[in-house]
């Protein structure tokens, strides 16, 4: 392997550097935001559980009106 040699970085380099770390800040931000959209979404939807238990109770209903 060869060794590595350290070089100071040009201001471009830096620049683009910069730019390229604030666009990723930019995308996890909307990442998050769309991560808590999906939560709040999922608390809302209902469990297969309780699914089953209301299928179970509109056959009963169902059942009760033939």
């Amino acid at each position: 392997c060869p060794a590595l040699i350290w070089r100071p970085f040009k201001t471009e380099d830096i620049k683009i550097i910069k730019e390229d770390v604030r666009q990723t800040k930019d995308d996890i931000e909307v990442i998050k935001l769309d991560i808590e959209v999906i939560k709040n979404d999922l608390k809302q939807k209902v469990g297969r559980d309780e699914f089953v238990v209301l299928e179970k109770r509109v056959s009963m209903l169902e059942a009760k009106q033939r």
